[in-house]
Protein backbone atom coordinates (compact mmCIF):
# COMPACT_ATOMS: atom_id res chain seq x y z
CA UNK A 1 0.00 0.00 0.00
CA UNK A 2 1.70 3.12 -1.12
CA UNK A 3 -0.18 5.48 1.71
CA UNK A 4 -1.11 4.40 4.76
CA UNK A 5 -1.94 6.27 7.75
CA UNK A 6 0.07 5.67 11.03
CA UNK A 7 -1.06 7.75 13.68
CA UNK A 8 -3.22 10.87 13.81
CA UNK A 9 -2.19 13.69 11.16
CA UNK A 10 0.89 10.94 10.45
CA UNK A 11 1.07 9.73 6.75
CA UNK A 12 3.39 6.83 5.46
CA UNK A 13 3.99 7.21 1.76
CA UNK A 14 6.85 5.11 0.31
CA UNK A 15 8.67 4.85 3.41
CA UNK A 16 8.65 8.32 4.59
CA UNK A 17 6.72 9.68 6.65
CA UNK A 18 4.36 13.05 6.37
CA UNK A 19 2.41 15.35 8.66
CA UNK A 20 -0.95 16.05 7.20
CA UNK A 21 -3.72 18.49 9.17
CA UNK A 22 -6.61 19.98 7.64
CA UNK A 23 -6.53 23.40 8.53
CA UNK A 24 -9.97 24.98 10.73
CA UNK A 25 -12.28 27.00 8.46
CA UNK A 26 -11.76 29.68 10.88
CA UNK A 27 -7.93 30.29 10.13
CA UNK A 28 -8.00 29.21 6.39
CA UNK A 29 -7.74 32.92 5.53
CA UNK A 30 -4.21 33.08 7.23
CA UNK A 31 -2.86 30.23 4.91
CA UNK A 32 -2.65 29.50 1.02
CA UNK A 33 -4.05 26.19 1.09
CA UNK A 34 -6.81 24.20 3.15
CA UNK A 35 -4.77 21.37 4.17
CA UNK A 36 -0.93 21.63 5.99
CA UNK A 37 0.94 18.34 4.35
CA UNK A 38 5.12 18.49 4.42
CA UNK A 39 7.82 15.56 5.37
CA UNK A 40 8.74 14.72 8.97
CA UNK A 41 12.16 13.70 7.37
CA UNK A 42 11.89 10.55 8.77
CA UNK A 43 11.41 7.06 8.19
CA UNK A 44 11.06 6.20 11.62
CA UNK A 45 7.28 5.49 13.14
CA UNK A 46 8.13 6.46 16.68
CA UNK A 47 10.12 9.91 15.10
CA UNK A 48 7.14 10.28 13.62
CA UNK A 49 4.45 10.21 15.97
CA UNK A 50 6.65 12.36 18.70
CA UNK A 51 6.95 14.64 16.10
CA UNK A 52 3.54 15.08 15.09
CA UNK A 53 2.21 15.53 18.33
CA UNK A 54 4.48 17.98 18.94
CA UNK A 55 3.70 19.83 15.79
CA UNK A 56 -0.38 19.38 16.83
CA UNK A 57 0.26 20.62 20.10
CA UNK A 58 1.92 23.85 18.92
CA UNK A 59 -0.87 24.70 15.73
CA UNK A 60 -3.48 23.89 18.43
CA UNK A 61 -1.80 26.18 20.85
CA UNK A 62 -1.46 28.88 17.57
CA UNK A 63 -4.78 28.63 16.47
CA UNK A 64 -6.40 29.15 19.50
CA UNK A 65 -4.70 32.07 20.28
CA UNK A 66 -5.50 33.96 17.52
CA UNK A 67 -9.04 33.05 18.27
CA UNK A 68 -8.41 34.70 21.76
CA UNK A 69 -6.97 37.64 20.22
CA UNK A 70 -10.16 37.72 17.93
CA UNK A 71 -12.74 37.87 21.25
CA UNK A 72 -14.63 40.90 22.20
CA UNK A 73 -13.92 40.96 25.57
CA UNK A 74 -15.69 43.82 27.79
CA UNK A 75 -13.97 45.51 30.18
CA UNK A 76 -15.41 44.00 33.88
CA UNK A 77 -15.67 46.52 36.39
CA UNK A 78 -15.45 44.18 39.18
CA UNK A 79 -11.40 44.08 38.50
CA UNK A 80 -10.33 47.03 40.54
CA UNK A 81 -8.48 49.79 38.05
CA UNK A 82 -4.94 49.80 39.93
CA UNK A 83 -4.46 53.39 39.34
CA UNK A 84 -7.06 54.87 41.51
CA UNK A 85 -5.81 53.12 44.00
CA UNK A 86 -4.24 54.43 47.21
CA UNK A 87 -0.48 52.74 47.78
CA UNK A 88 -0.89 52.09 51.68
CA UNK A 89 2.60 50.00 51.66
CA UNK A 90 4.83 51.19 54.40
CA UNK A 91 8.56 52.99 53.58
CA UNK A 92 11.65 51.25 52.89
CA UNK A 93 13.04 52.65 56.28
CA UNK A 94 9.58 51.13 58.08
CA UNK A 95 9.81 47.83 56.01
CA UNK A 96 12.94 47.21 57.44
CA UNK A 97 12.61 48.05 60.81
CA UNK A 98 9.27 45.92 60.95
CA UNK A 99 11.52 42.92 59.53
CA UNK A 100 14.27 43.26 61.85
CA UNK A 101 11.34 43.40 64.27
CA UNK A 102 10.01 40.11 63.12
CA UNK A 103 13.45 37.93 62.24
CA UNK A 104 16.00 39.65 64.89
CA UNK A 105 15.80 37.58 67.42
CA UNK A 106 18.80 35.70 68.49
CA UNK A 107 21.16 37.17 65.73
CA UNK A 108 24.19 39.18 65.47
CA UNK A 109 25.09 42.18 65.69
CA UNK A 110 26.43 42.03 62.18
CA UNK A 111 22.93 41.11 60.74
CA UNK A 112 21.62 44.28 61.95
CA UNK A 113 24.43 46.53 60.60
CA UNK A 114 24.28 44.44 57.10
CA UNK A 115 20.52 45.12 57.01
CA UNK A 116 20.81 48.82 57.67
CA UNK A 117 23.79 49.16 55.77
CA UNK A 118 21.48 47.97 52.82
CA UNK A 119 18.88 50.12 53.56
CA UNK A 120 20.63 53.59 53.71
CA UNK A 121 22.18 52.52 50.64
CA UNK A 122 18.94 52.27 48.90
CA UNK A 123 17.41 54.99 50.14
CA UNK A 124 20.93 57.43 49.24
CA UNK A 125 20.42 56.42 45.26
CA UNK A 126 16.74 55.62 45.02
CA UNK A 127 14.61 57.46 47.88
CA UNK A 128 13.14 56.32 50.83
CA UNK A 129 9.65 55.67 49.08
CA UNK A 130 6.99 53.05 49.93
CA UNK A 131 8.20 49.71 48.49
CA UNK A 132 5.56 48.92 46.42
CA UNK A 133 6.54 52.00 44.11
CA UNK A 134 10.05 50.34 43.52
CA UNK A 135 10.41 48.80 40.09
CA UNK A 136 13.00 46.62 38.63
CA UNK A 137 14.72 49.52 36.78
CA UNK A 138 15.08 50.68 40.13
CA UNK A 139 17.23 47.60 41.11
CA UNK A 140 19.63 47.99 37.60
CA UNK A 141 20.26 51.47 38.78
CA UNK A 142 21.09 50.28 42.78
CA UNK A 143 23.29 46.99 41.32
CA UNK A 144 25.05 49.80 38.90
CA UNK A 145 25.27 52.02 41.67
CA UNK A 146 27.06 49.33 43.82
CA UNK A 147 29.30 48.29 40.74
Amino acid sequence: MRNKIEAPYVLCRDGVYYFVRRIPVDMQHHYDKCRLYFSLRTQSKARAVRAAQSITQRLDDYWMGVRLQKLDIPKLSVIPDWTDRVDDAPLLSEAVEFYLELKGHGRSKTFFRGAHRTKEYVVKVLGDRPISAYSSSDAGKFRDWLL
